[in-house]
């Protein structure tokens, strides 16, 4: 997390957002943000990096129905794709 510097109170972490996770995610794949919102299945394109979105951001500290609500998603679908990237991720290591 980037780190801001406050005059009253010394160094404070500065808020994650979910746009900006899901922006650079989307950066780093070359896919748009809003294909990573749709409800598209088209594997190598966006399911992977919706997954790792989908990871980045409950690392953030965001849960399960925040996320799944920010994609229009179910709750156990982001539960499954932070697993799925997890395991795949593991694999490859």
């Amino acid at each position: 997390m980037a780190k801001v510097l406050s005059i009253w109170k010394g160094e404070l972490e500065k808020p994650v957002r979910m746009g900006d996770i899901l922006r650079e995610v989307a950066e780093k794949h070359g896919v748009t943000v809003e294909l990573l919102r749709s409800a598209s299945r088209r594997r190598a394109e966006v399911s992977h990096p919706r997954q790792e979105f989908m990871a980045q951001a409950f690392d953030a500290g965001f849960g399960y129905s925040r996320i799944a609500h920010y994609l229009g998603f179910d709750p156990t679908t982001v539960r499954y794709g932070v697993a799925a990237f997890r395991k795949r991720n593991q694999s490859d290591a």
